[in-house]
């Protein structure tokens, strides 16, 4: 579903451009292979995709053709609200890579994803890498490098300047890109989630932190908005397994 949602069908690239990929493919090809790594190699004018798969961690999912992809990576990347969220971020991600005002194109995207059963730790990450531009401006290939990686809870964009070295995530509720360190637990939201963990109640805690009640709803909505979570439980359930919680 990532690969095929980025595939960018109204760019009106020009097919006598002279570009060819064939000669990266094969370089590519050598690279993954050397990297025991997975690579899709997105063609934007011809609107196709080219898989090399040499990560072994991920034959079980995709074997050696990304048509092989396994039922239960498909069932769970095809569920309503996951299949909802990674096109959102993908239409995010192609308006940066399409957007001619955006004199540096020096940035990545990652997505990362849950395909296990929920709360399984077991997640992709798929990093999406603009690797060639026509002179004006239009993006001509993608490069998708595929990982397996620990994660929990619901998929997350995140967005990588290059230049300076920054890495900024999505907010759902903010419609903005949002620098790691703004993402981070406070020290105080923090110790209301640890006491949470403890079961104490909401009075209690603010008894505890010597501050007031509105002061801890409004914390933990903080938090809840930075765990990308509804409720306390999942706020605990999903700091555990991501190791805030010890």
């Amino acid at each position: 579903m990532v690969i095929l949602n980025l595939i960018i069908n109204n760019q009106d690239i020009p097919k006598d451009l002279g570009y060819d990929l064939s000669n990266f493919h094969i370089n590519l090809d050598a690279i993954a292979c050397n990297n025991e790594e997975t690579y899709v190699l997105v063609d934007h004018c011809l609107e196709t995709y080219t898989f090399f798969n040499y990560n072994k961690s991920l034959f079980h999912l995709f074997g050696n053709e990304f048509n092989n992809i396994s039922k239960d990576i498909y069932r769970r990347v095809n569920d309503p609200a996951i299949n909802y969220r990674i096109k959102k971020y993908i239409d995010i991600a192609n308006s940066y890579f399409t957007d001619a005002s955006i004199e540096d194109k020096c940035f990545y995207f990652s997505i990362l994803y849950e395909y296990g059963d929920y709360g399984s730790k077991i997640g992709l990450r798929v990093k999406l890498v603009p690797i060639l531009y026509t002179s004006d401006k239009k993006l001509y290939a993608t490069l998708c490098i595929i990982d397996k990686i620990p994660h929990v809870g619901k998929t997350e964009l995140q967005l990588y300047q290059v230049r300076n070295k920054q890495k900024n995530i999505y907010d759902d509720t903010l419609k903005k890109f949002l620098d790691e360190e703004e993402c981070k637990l406070t020290e105080e939201e923090h110790r209301i989630l640890t006491l949470s963990g403890e079961g104490r109640i909401e009075r209690e805690i603010a008894d505890i932190l010597n501050t007031s009640l509105s002061k801890i709803k409004q914390s933990k909505s903080n938090l809840f908005d930075k765990l990308k979570v509804k409720t306390i439980s999942e706020a605990i359930f999903v700091a555990y397994k991501r190791g805030i919680l010890r």
